[in-house]
């Protein structure tokens, strides 16, 4: 069964380019690569980073393309967009660590970078992710749900709030499927989790641009051709956190799952 898996890493950088600075994993994420069998696959989805200032962001891993210069990019400030265009190309190597690095602007500054992984297969819980083609053969109503999430009160690192405090009125023992989402402050990124993700983070970069989010697992699934739209059960609504990340302390984010319910 597939997973997504979207961790996050921080640093106060203080280095100007050309000189990177590595950012080290939230508290409790890790940017080492799951174990895997030789016959489970692993993608990099997509990357990105979230600071005052622009600058210039690179992974890197002797199993990526160079462990030099990695996958570079230059980033924008106050943007958190996905910087690979959801281009599943990368694959990854089981229990590989993956360096990733920013510059800065020479004064000290906090950044917090995202990545978001698909696994095919991995030896954990069991979770639930359906194609397109199963999503588009099973909703058949579409609602939503906001909770409010305030970031961690040290910057950089994530806060939490219960799915069940939302403000959706979700049917008993029904399935629904996260098509996307809706945020009214940016930040870093946002995910969610819980037993139905197999307590993996799903999730996306923490941009407000509605065009683009609203349907962010359709398109990841169209895009990829992966399972990669999660669903959740409403009675698992009490032991899903949905969370956000942000370079500043306390920030609070209203964070809206635009759901469908499935038959």
């Amino acid at each position: 069964m597939p997973y997504l898996d979207l961790q996050a890493a921080t640093a106060s950088i203080t280095t100007a380019y050309p000189t990177f600075t590595g950012l080290a994993a939230c508290t409790g994420d890790t940017l080492v690569v799951r174990t895997l069998s030789s016959d489970q696959a692993a993608e990099l989805i997509d990357f990105g980073i979230y600071g005052a200032a622009g600058n210039v962001v690179r992974v890197r891993s002797p199993y990526l393309h160079d462990d030099v210069q990695g996958i570079r990019s230059r980033y924008l400030a106050g943007d958190s967009s996905g910087l690979t265009g959801f281009k599943p190309t990368q694959r990854l190597r089981g229990q590989d660590t993956l360096i990733a690095e920013s510059s800065g602007t020479g004064s000290a500054a906090q950044y917090v970078y995202w990545q978001l992984a698909w696994y095919g297969q991995l030896q954990a819980s069991p979770s639930v992710y359906l194609s397109l083609a199963e999503f588009e053969a099973r909703a058949i109503e579409e609602t939503s749900t906001e909770v409010a999430v305030t970031s961690s009160a040290t910057a950089g690192q994530w806060g939490s709030a219960l799915l069940s405090a939302g403000t959706g009125v979700l049917k008993a023992n029904q399935n629904y499927a996260v098509i996307g989402y809706e945020l009214d402050v940016a930040c870093a990124a946002w995910g969610f989790y819980g037993p139905d993700t197999g307590n993996f983070r799903a999730g996306g970069p923490g941009i407000t641009t509605r065009q683009f989010t609203r349907n962010w697992f359709l398109d990841l699934a169209r895009l990829t051709g992966y399972a990669c739209i999660p669903v959740f059960n409403s009675q698992n609504a009490t032991g899903t956190n949905v969370q956000v990340n942000h370079y500043t302390a306390s920030t609070a984010v209203n964070v809206n799952l635009i759901t469908a319910r499935l038959k």
